[in-house]
Parts: structure tokens; C-alpha cells; sequence
């Protein structure tokens, strides 16, 4: 088997994902969208219940004067189960029909926009679940090492030395000035001395560390472990999860296990503005569709893990990449670890790809040009399989055992 080098690492945000109808009040009973007219102009606010993250932007100027018969309300926007704007009160009370409906005809253009953003939102949440890949580094890509600036601005020279015409007159005073002058120069001569020795040194530092991180990540696989858990956590993932990794054969070969999503955990309502009316056409997604949509995501999961090994680690030259998920045993109830896919992918083979054209590729065919242990139906079903390798999962540490109890009046 070779050297050896295993690490856990829980990426925040991660992999795994909880999306629903999601977010400002398009789930039922969740507060953070209100349309307020108030003494300052008409302002549309926005907000996630919960985290103090909000946005109020202004849509009637203030100062903006009330007319013959206007008069000035506070309200809030929400949606029904069927997805038709409703209209209540700032306080969650109905508004009288009249008002409703003054609302409705004179707002329109602002109650549409409002529409047109949950429905966005909606629906780029659900494109980046199923593109998940697009982002995907392209091998060889990883950033030069960027040194640390010295911003130490160091002691000021001093300036030339003046003699006035009364410091010539006036005994005594020019020696004063010249020996004043020379101490200054020579504090400034000592200081920068000191001043270059740092910067010196900082460079030195840097050069070590550039060394460190471009040369001997080549050979050292510890040094391989710190970058790609680095690079795995810098970037942006759903939600919390783990990814366990080991090195093998010097840092040449990659084993790594993933824990995917749930096909639950995937948003199963699309919306889309209506033709006639206030409102968001809501519809449920079919079994099919929903199971296509989890098939790219975990596949899109395990392309863009593998392009950030690639992209990050030059001496790779092979990878392992595994996918599971928690299932419950028909027959105990208990739940275990499935494999879902597991796939061997080597650096030359993945140099083919265009990296620049990845919105053409499809991550499920893709993984499929290269040895793919995988058995899923045409309707999007998974069965588990044995993976290529298989990475021993921690086992829970046993209880202490409990000594036996001391007989009565001992």
C-alpha cells in the first residue's frame, strides 16, 4: 500500500444541503419581506428572520408630499400555498379591501419586482444545486504564492543641515547645528540598519515559506494535506459536512470519501411568474426530475473535489473519489453508510477536459470516461456498490466497563 496520511476535514459551509421553497417568507410562517410607506417615502425591506441580515431600499423618494385623499400604511408581502401575493398588515392583520386594493393597482410595478426576486431566488437556488460543477478549477491552475508585503515604512533620513545668517552670527551656534545634525544622522543610520535587517529577514521568510509551499508540497505529504484541506475549506459549499482524505505512495495517489446529500435534502418546488395576476405559479417537481437533479449534484460534488485536488496538488498523479450516503437496512432499521459511486481518475486522463466550456458537460457522463464503479437506472436510481477503496471509517470508542459492585460492608 505504500506511505499513508489520513485527515478528517468538516468544511463550514460544506456539502451537505437543506433547501426548501427557502428563504423571506416563501416558507410558510417565516417573516423578512414588508413594503413600508411611511414618513420618509415608500421602502421595500428585506431580510432572514433570525440572523440580523436585512436590506431596505427606498422606492418612493421622501419628502414626497400626500395628495387629495392619499394616506400612509405599513405593510407586509407574503405568499399563499398556491404562490398569490397576499397583503396584510404591519402587524399581521388584514388591511381593509379598500386599501388591499389601492395597493395592488398603485404598487404594481413593486409588488412585480418582489415577485420577480422570490421567484430568482427559488430558482438559482435549484441551478446551483444541478451546476454545482461549473466552478471547478482547471488542473495546474493553483495560484501563485503571494509573499506577505513588509509594510514596516522604516525611520525617516534626515534633511540637509541649514545655516541661517544670524546662526552664523551668533557664537558657537553653528558647531551647536552641525554636532545636533550629526547625531540625528547617525540615530537614522542605526535605526535603518535595524529597519533592513528586518526587512531582510522577511524576506528570507517569505522565500521559506514560498519554498515550503511550491517545492516540498511536491515531495512532503503532510505539507499536501495542509494545502488541499486549505483549499477544500476556502471554498463555497451548501452546508456543513466531511470529507475524509488519504495520501498514499508518497502523495501520487488520493483516496478520498465524501458525504453526500440526501435525495430529501433537495428543493422540490420551482416557481415561475404568472401570466395574468399577482402571483407565482408553484409546482412540484416529478420523482424523475428530482432524482436527475440529485444525480448531477452528486456527480457535479465528486468533478469539482477532484478538480480542486488536481488544481491544488502538482505531484498528483491518481485519485480515488467515493460517494455515500446514509441509508436505513430494510430488514434492522439501522443506519449505515451506502457507496453510491466510486471512481479512479488520473492526471492526464482529467487534462483532457476544456475547463473553459464546462457549462457544455455534463458531470454524470463525464465520470463516466474513467473506471466508474456505479449501478444507475435510467430513472435516476442508485444502488449501492463496493467502492474502488474503501477508507476504515472511525469506529466509536467503547465504553468503560463498569466494576462489579462491592458486597455489603466492604
Amino acid at each position: 500500500m505504500g506511505f499513508r496520511l489520513r485527515r478528517s476535514v468538516r468544511l463550514m459551509p460544506g456539502l451537505r444541503l437543506n433547501m426548501g421553497l427557502g428563504g423571506l417568507s416563501l416558507t410558510a410562517g417565516m417573516r423578512g419581506a414588508s413594503v413600508n410607506i411611511g414618513p420618509r417615502g415608500l421602502y421595500r425591506n428585506l431580510g432572514i428572520p433570525g440572523t440580523g441580515l436585512s436590506h431596505r431600499s427606498r422606492i418612493v423618494p421622501p419628502g414626497t408630499a400626500l395628495g387629495p385623499g392619499e394616506m400612509r400604511v405599513s405593510a407586509t408581502l407574503d405568499l399563499d400555498a398556491s404562490g398569490r401575493l397576499t397583503i396584510m398588515g404591519a402587524d399581521g392583520t388584514e388591511l381593509e379591501p379598500g386599501i388591499e386594493r389601492r395597493i395592488r393597482r398603485e404598487q404594481e410595478p413593486q409588488l412585480r419586482a418582489w415577485l420577480d426576486e422570490r421567484c430568482a431566488g427559488i430558482e438559482g437556488g435549484f441551478d446551483a444545486i444541478v451546476n454545482i460543477h461549473l466552478s471547478t478549477p482547471a488542473p495546474g491552475s493553483r495560484t501563485a504564492f503571494t509573499p506577505i508585503a513588509f509594510t514596516d515604512r522604516g525611520p525617516e533620513r534626515p534633511g540637509e543641515l541649514v545655516v541661517g545668517f544670524w546662526d552664523r552670527l551668533w557664537p558657537g551656534r553653528r558647531h551647536d547645528l552641525e554636532r545636533a545634525h550629526a547625531y540625528e544622522c547617525e540615530t537614522y543610520e542605526r535605526l535603518h540598519a535595524a529597519w533592513d535587517g528586518r526587512r531582510q529577514a522577511h524576506a528570507l521568510a517569505q522565500e521559506a515559506e514560498r519554498v515550503r509551499v511550491e517545492e516540498r508540497m511536491r515531495t512532503e505529504p503532510a505539507i499536501m494535506e495542509d494545502e488541499l484541506e486549505r483549499a477544500l475549506t476556502e471554498t463555497r459549499w451548501p452546508r456543513e459536512t466531511l470529507i475524509e482524505f488519504a495520501f498514499e505512495e508518497g502523495g501520487a495517489r488520493l483516496v478520498l470519501d465524501i458525504d453526500l446529500p440526501e435525495l430529501e435534502d433537495l428543493p422540490v418546488q420551482r416557481a415561475e411568474p404568472a401570466a395574468r395576476g399577482l402571483k407565482l405559479n408553484i409546482r412540484e417537481r416529478t420523482a424523475v426530475q428530482l432524482r436527475r437533479a440529485y444525480a448531477l449534484h452528486v456527480h457535479g460534488i465528486a468533478f469539482r473535489v477532484v478538480g480542486i485536488a488536481f488544481a491544488e496538488l502538482p505531484a498528483l498523479l491518481e485519485l480515488v473519489c467515493s460517494g455515500y450516503s446514509q441509508r436505513r437496512d430494510r430488514r434492522t432499521a439501522q443506519e449505515g453508510d451506502e457507496y453510491l459511486y466510486s471512481v479512479r481518475v488520473v492526471r492526464d486522463a482529467w487534462a483532457a477536459i476544456d475547463f473553459t466550456a464546462l457549462e457544455h458537460l455534463d458531470p454524470v457522463a463525464c465520470l463516466e470516461g474513467f473506471e466508474l464503479v456505479r449501478e444507475l437506472s435510467a430513472t435516476g436510481v442508485f444502488k449501492p456498490v463496493e467502492p474502488l477503496v474503501r477508507l476504515p471509517r472511525p469506529q466509536p470508542s467503547a465504553p468503560a466497563p463498569v466494576p462489579p459492585a462491592l458486597p455489603e460492608g466492604a
